[in-house]
């Protein structure tokens, strides 16, 4: 594992970590209080937002270790090993990756084939994207990036219902493609906050500095 810090006052902050495949035994997906936030309309943009609404959602989230906590549950009843102990220490080496978008914005779904409600997403989703860019884990361990979509409780592929290949899957902004950062003009139709368009970084083929920002990623 690589781990690499770049850190430039008002321009640059971030951290990136290169974990070779071979690396990798498993990877695992939890959303707390799933149910609660299904419920809710994750944190509104662009519109006032019912204070006691938005404490709801913010009451659905729970620090990290209780994230391993319920997680380790889950596993152990899957007759599988966990990930702490009764006290919380580390069994065994991982990484603890956030997904803060999701249960927050709309477009950001998952869904996941060990619930009796697979798909996952705010109230009021408008569900509307042509496809969903996702991480996902497919039955046979290995994780991949696909362009899904989801209708009727399966997940589609195209024109091919997938279902049977995915564990579980969650939706992302998809901004490296082969290695390159695609354009602007290919990802604007999956941001629902636009906000955020505005600060999405262009293609390094336009040779401007912000094109710096993801120099070295893959």
């Amino acid at each position: 594992m690589e781990v690499r810090i770049h850190k430039s006052a008002g321009y640059r902050n971030d951290l990136l970590v290169v974990i070779p495949r071979s690396e990798i035994e498993d990877v695992l997906f939890h959303i707390a209080n799933r149910g609660r936030l299904m419920e809710l309309p994750g944190l509104l943009r662009g519109t006032t937002q019912d204070p006691a609404e938005r404490e709801m959602v913010n009451n659905c989230k729970v620090p990290v270790e209780e994230h391993l906590r319920l997680l380790t549950e889950s596993l152990i009843k899957a007759g599988r090993k966990g990930l702490v102990n009764s006290d919380g220490e580390p069994q065994r080496r991982f990484l603890v990756v956030g997904t803060r978008n999701v249960g927050n914005n709309h477009g950001f779904v998952a869904w996941q084939k060990d619930h009796a409600e697979p798909s996952f997403h705010v109230r009021g989703d408008p569900l509307n994207y042509s496809f969903y860019s996702c991480l996902t884990r497919q039955r046979d361990g290995q994780v991949a990036i696909r362009k899904l979509r989801f209708l009727d409780g399966k997940v589609v592929e195209d024109a091919e219902d997938v279902t049977a290949d995915i564990d579980w899957c969650v939706y992302a902004n998809w901004v490296l493609r082969d290695g390159q950062v695609i354009g602007i003009d290919e990802i604007i139709g999956q941001f629902y906050d636009l906000r955020h368009v505005l600060a999405f970084q262009e293609s390094p083929g336009n040779k401007g500095e912000e094109a710096k920002f993801f120099e070295g990623y893959a």
